[in-house]
């Protein structure tokens, strides 16, 4: 699995993502507001606090995403598109 080399915080709740295999994966998270998990992720500032360790892309002490959650979430959306 890919490392995370940094993430990029941008408008509309979408998330810039860049790997060390080259890849950049643009993710939006707007759909995912409304959980219980990332409504805390609605204030901005922590929106935009993010920050990566290589494997998890990190906004406070309880508020993280994996890389492998990073992949499935673009799959999907990805899906969406093509339908």
């Amino acid at each position: 699995m890919p490392a995370i080399l940094g993430v990029h915080p941008m408008g509309e709740y979408l998330m810039e993502i860049r790997l060390n295999n080259g890849s950049t994966v643009i993710l939006n998270l707007a759909d995912k507001m409304s959980t219980i998990r990332f409504s805390p992720l609605q204030d901005r500032k922590l929106f935009e606090s993010a920050t990566t360790d290589g494997r998890k892309i990190r906004w406070d002490d309880y508020t993280e995403m994996s890389v492998d959650e990073i992949f499935e979430i673009a799959s999907r959306d990805r899906k969406k598109s093509l339908d």
